[in-house]
Parts: structure tokens; sequence; C-alpha cells
């Protein structure tokens, strides 16, 4: 888990590889190459939360299609087949998940930042005592697919257009009450003319000070950062040619 990570460096580079790279297994977060849906609803067929009920052997789904909100996408999961925890998965890869957790008897809400596309939605069993691994991520569990729009578009992507970049650290001495923004213009290569969106959606829980840096219309990079005091140390994503580069 994050909070076992000793050293801040090392959070850093964990957390930014999390959020890019999904996973096998739980506890990753962002969720890129979703295969996006073919023709989203974005009328009054799309629902406001995700219903999802999962029974022993079988996923079900109020609405086949939700719609995303301010603080993402809301679901409410009802447990009625002794389910012990949820997957939101790919569907080009069922076995990569990006967000999971453990989920109680009868009904649990949760609300997850994934962006528009079609994702599918696992309903974890009780894990067998005799089985190998970790147990965590259940390969054979049911899934159904799910639609997520995004009509108001409020979805800013966690990734820069050309995917990962390049990634590197840099060091900039600021104060502790400086503005993020201020800090992040400093980073050589960053124009004033850039425009920073803060990603995924605008009411998302953000570990650290993070923006993506779009230039006519595109992300070129990624910058994050925690708020610390003297010296900040941001992990930069940059798209190749960006001129956002270690120095």
């Amino acid at each position: 888990m994050l909070s076992r990570m000793a050293t801040l460096s090392a959070v850093m580079i964990v957390l930014a590889g999390c959020a890019d790279t999904p996973t096998g297994r739980a506890g990753s977060t962002g969720a890129p190459g979703r295969a996006k849906a073919s023709s989203p609803a974005t009328d009054g067929s799309a629902a406001d939360v995700a219903h999802v009920v999962c029974e022993k052997d079988a996923v079900r789904l109020e609405s086949p299609v939700v719609r995303a909100h301010r603080d993402g996408v809301r679901f409410l999961i009802e447990n009625r087949g002794d389910v012990w925890g949820f997957e939101l998965r790919h569907v080009t890869d069922p076995n990569i998940a990006w967000n999971s957790g453990p989920i109680g008897p009868g009904t649990t809400r949760l609300t997850d930042a994934a962006g528009p596309g079609e994702v599918l939605v696992a309903c974890l069993r009780a894990r067998d005592p005799d089985a190998q691994g970790d147990g965590y991520h259940d390969d054979n569990a049911p899934t159904a697919r799910l639609t997520i729009v995004d009509p108001d578009g409020l979805y800013v992507p966690w990734e820069p257009a050309c995917g990962f970049g390049e990634q590197f650290r840099m060091k900039i001495d600021a104060t502790e009450d400086e503005e993020p923004a201020e800090v992040f213009r400093r980073v050589p290569g960053v124009r004033r003319s850039d425009d920073f969106r803060t990603p995924k959606y605008p009411e998302s829980p953000q570990y650290w000070p993070t923006v993506m840096v779009f230039r006519d219309g595109a992300a070129v990079a990624r910058l994050m950062a925690p708020r610390i005091g003297g010296e900040w140390e941001l992990l930069i994503n940059s798209c190749p040619g960006s001129e956002i580069t270690k120095t």
C-alpha cells in the first residue's frame, strides 16, 4: 500500500506508475486503454448511478449506461451472493483491473474516476482457501458491461496524448504557501500560453497537486508534486517534442 512506502521519491514513482499502468490486481487507479463506447447514450436513458447487483454466479446492471458527475462515476452495489469484492476491468483484457476493493453485505456506495467508454464490472466471489496465489483477482468472476457517458465534457484524461511519454523528476525551489500553478509554470519548457487542467473529474480527489499541460488542444505533459516547503520534487511525464524535458 502507498502508506507503506518508505520514501517520498518512491511514493511518487509508485503513485504515477499505478495511475498510468493497469495491473491484474487491485489497488491501481486510472484507466488507460478502455474500449470506447461505439454509440453511447447521452440522453435520459443514462442512469445517474450505476446500480450493480452481485449474485453468486452473475452480475446484473439496472441500467447498462451511466452518466458521469463532477465527482466521477457513482456506483451502488448490492451484495446478494456472498460476494466480498468488486473490480472495474478493461473490456479489451478482462484480466486487467484498474480499481477494486472489498464490499460488505447489503449495499455499498462508491465513486470512481473512470473516464467515458466501456468497462467491465466484476463481482469477486469468496476465495477457495486451497487456491494458489493471493486471491485478490478472480479470473473467472462474473462480469457485466457498463457504458460510461460524459455529456457535459467533465473528464480530463490522466495520460498525456502520447501515452506514458518520458518520465523524470525535477526539483524546484518554492515556498510552502506558493500556489502549485506558479511552481509548475517554472518547469523548463512550459509556456505561458499553455493551459493547465486538473486531471480526471473536477471534484475527483487528488493525492497531490497535479495538472495536465494542454497545448493547441492536446495534453503534452502531466506535472505533479506534493505541497512541501523549501524545495518541491516534481514527477513529470512529457511528450517528445513538447520541450518539457529534464535539464
